[in-house]
């Protein structure tokens, strides 16, 4: 699973079916929804948010991405 500078996100592929794919979001600490933050909250990445897409609106979200990161400089 890819892990960014963000340890509260994290994104996985669940499968891909033809031009169809599952990507699930995974959220830990702070990013939990309320109710599931406190004592008792799910281990790292274990909450997590299922988006089933096309292979094209991936990439059109990866190419936004890219885009917006380019206004900040390179570390």
């Amino acid at each position: 699973m890819p892990i960014f500078t963000e340890p509260n996100v994290a994104f996985s592929l669940q499968e891909r079916i033809a031009d169809r794919v599952r990507v699930r979001v995974h959220f830990s600490l702070e990013a939990l929804p309320p109710w599931l933050r406190g004592a008792e909250q799910p281990d790292i990445f274990d909450f997590l948010v299922l988006l089933d897409m096309s292979a094209a609106e991936v990439a059109e979200a990866a190419s936004n991405w890219n885009a917006s990161l380019n206004r900040y400089p390179h570390r």
